[in-house]
């Protein structure tokens, strides 16, 4: 809480997105925002008067998929409400940053309404666990969103044995062509290395292996 902690923090935000630039990419910087521990809107503040200035940062992400990780039980009414405080406090202090929430799936319309949540644009996350499921939910944005939405996250795994590399390479051309069609704004792919979180289907989503190698 003291304000050298605070300083050695937003120094280290400032050296990873310099890192960020250098590879000639832009930064959307997830926080994690409760309305209910005010600590957090006070960090919100600071993080974005310290980078109002920065144009490598392109958006804040004010919360991660909270159909599984929002510990508190809200209504549409109040995440509309707190959305809109949120993005003001963006807006009053780095009126060219943007902002978005990333969304998991459908399920969490019931809650954390695309239409009603008050962002610039939105971050989806669609996975193939079905045939054809993210071109199909990439048809549902399309049709029933009322706002700019990117893909936020997406993949499919390969660990090059069971599963080609190719296959990859194959979703991702699919799914750009189906994101273009149904007016999507961006595209990210989930996740830059492999790693062991104990299943495949989240271990070998990388580009990079866990050597440190792509093909």
């Amino acid at each position: 809480e003291s304000d050298e902690q605070y300083s050695k923090y937003l120094n280290a935000i400032n050296d990873l997105l310099a890192a960020v630039d250098a590879a000639g990419l832009k930064a959307i910087f997830t926080v994690r925002m409760f309305h209910e521990a005010p600590r957090t809107e006070e960090y919100l503040k600071r993080i974005s008067v310290r980078f109002k200035e920065n144009t490598t940062l392109l958006a804040y992400d004010f919360f991660n998929e909270p159909l599984y990780f929002d510990s508190i039980k809200h209504t549409k009414e109040e995440v509309y409400k707190y959305t809109k405080i949120w993005t003001d406090i963006v807006k009053y202090n780095a009126p060219n940053h943007l902002t978005t929430v990333g969304l998991a799936c459908q399920r969490e319309l019931f809650v954390w309404d695309p239409n009603l949540v008050n962002v610039d644009f939105l971050s989806m996350h669609p996975y193939e666990y079905e045939p054809d499921q993210v071109r199909n939910e990439l048809y549902w944005y399309h049709k029933y969103i009322k706002k700019p939405w990117i893909i936020g996250e997406t993949g499919v795994p390969s660990n090059n044995d069971s599963i080609p590399y190719e296959n990859q390479v194959l979703f991702a051309r699919k799914i750009l062509k189906q994101l273009v069609n149904c007016n999507g704004q961006g595209f990210s792919w989930w996740q830059y290395k492999d790693l062991d979180w104990g299943y495949y289907h989240q271990n070998y989503l990388g580009v990079v292996n866990r050597k440190g190698e792509t093909r």
